[in-house]
């Protein structure tokens, strides 16, 4: 039997970010941030978006699961 401790409701919860999802895709695929330019802008708006400070679009979601050759639910 878990001790109180060691229940997962301890623990706070976890949130997977679209810019973690991103750089993990970036890292694993070898993408650079330039290839991502021409589908989500500039240098800034790809910042903004990595640090959570911007949502991705519907269509920007597509066209990325286009470049890694993931499913887009992912």
């Amino acid at each position: 039997m878990l001790n109180e401790y060691e229940k997962l409701e301890n623990y706070p919860s976890f949130k997977l970010t679209n810019g973690m999802i991103l750089l993990d895709l970036m890292q694993e695929k070898n993408i650079g941030l330039s290839e991502l330019f021409s589908i989500l802008g500039t240098k800034s708006v790809v910042n903004e978006i990595i640090s959570g400070k911007r949502a991705l679009k519907e269509t920007q979601i597509t066209q990325l699961a286009e470049l890694f050759k993931i499913n887009s639910e992912v």
